[in-house]
């Protein structure tokens, strides 16, 4: 990203400025851990590569939905 920063990093400043309620990590590392993250659940990583369907059951369950 522009400027030195981060997806994680982005998304924690985000989060801290209450302006996210919900995030989905897309990465090729197996563990969010690894990716950067500290207080990201792995839930919230969608590995690579992915199909439009994971993707979509991965919005269904943050937002909800059966």
């Amino acid at each position: 990203m522009p400027g030195g920063m981060s997806g994680i990093e982005f998304a924690a400043e985000l989060r801290h400025r209450n302006l996210i309620k919900h995030i989905i990590f897309a990465s090729g590392f197996a563990d969010i851990k690894q990716a950067g993250g500290t207080d990201w659940q792995a839930d919230d990583l969608l590995p690579k590569p992915y199909r439009k369907a994971d993707l979509a059951r991965r919005i269904e369950k943050l937002i909800g939905k059966p």
